[in-house]
Formats: structure tokens, C-alpha cells, sequence
């Protein structure tokens, strides 16, 4: 079985150069097998494995340089996967004890201690489940990036 090579169309930022390079086809057989053994945490990896590789089939033969194009969609899914997973440990790990201190107190909880009591018993129920889909959506993204660069 040979290589599949595939070819991409890039515009460098700095010349404004339009250039195409080639680059194999990675296989797609191994890589859904191990998302599968893997339970699924092989597909953020195979993501993050397939934007390197168009970042780095965007370098511009004139200038050197890369495209900021192919980087701002990472770097944005970046962001937004630290904030969800600092949401997560903040609603799991530091808003129960902030309850449980006040809790402490004879007097009965009020309505907003009630809702945070609520809410970090469904966090760690349902917190996984939110991280599981993030992730997937996270994937999904940088999965469908080189669509818009192959010709």
C-alpha cells in the first residue's frame, strides 16, 4: 500500500505569496483503531497531530514564515479548553468547600447557598460528561482545519 499524498493551497501574511505544498495522508485506519482501544483519548492527540502538520506544511518557500491563519484556530480551541477546565475545577474541587464552610453555621442555608449546594452535586455527576463533549468538540475543530487548506 503506497503513500497518499494530498496537496494544500497557503497565502503567506508577510509577502502575500499563494503557494501549495504536499504532504502525506496520514492513516486514518490506525489512528480511528486507536481512538477506539483508547476510548476515545487518542482523538484530541490524532487532532493536535493533524494541525502541527498543516502548520508546518505553512511555511512560505519565500520568506520562511508561517501562517497565522492555521495558528489563531488553535490557540483559540487552546484558550477555551484551559477555561473549561478551570470552570471544572473551580465548580468541583473549590465551591464545595466554600459551602461546606458556611454550612458550619447554625442558621439554614438561603436560597444562593442552596443553588451552590446544588450545584457541586451535579458537577462531579455531570462535569465529566461537559469535559468529554468539550474535548470532542475540541477535536472536531482541528480535525476539519486542513479541509479549508486542501485542494
Amino acid at each position: 500500500m503506497g503513500v497518499i499524498m494530498e496537496t494544500y493551497r497557503f497565502t503567506c501574511p508577510r509577502c502575500r505569496t499563494a503557494f501549495r505544498k504536499e504532504g502525506s495522508l496520514p492513516h486514518e485506519r490506525w489512528n480511528l483503531l486507536a481512538v477506539v482501544v483508547t476510548l476515545g483519548l487518542w482523538l484530541p492527540i490524532w487532532a493536535v497531530a493533524q494541525w502541527w502538520r498543516i502548520f508546518n506544511l505553512s511555511r512560505c518557500p519565500e520568506c520562511n514564515r508561517r501562517s497565522w491563519k492555521v495558528l489563531v484556530p488553535f490557540l483559540v480551541v487552546l484558550l477555551v479548553t484551559i477555561d473549561v477546565l478551570g470552570s471544572y475545577f473551580y465548580l468541583s474541587m473549590i465551591v464545595p468547600d466554600r459551602i461546606a464552610e458556611r454550612t458550619a453555621d447554625p442558621n439554614p442555608l438561603n436560597r444562593r447557598e442552596n443553588a451552590l449546594l446544588y450545584l457541586s452535586v451535579l458537577t462531579p455527576q455531570y462535569g465529566p460528561f461537559v469535559l468529554i463533549g468539550w474535548f470532542l468538540i475540541f477535536s472536531v475543530v482541528l480535525l476539519m482545519l486542513p479541509n479549508r487548506y486542501r485542494v
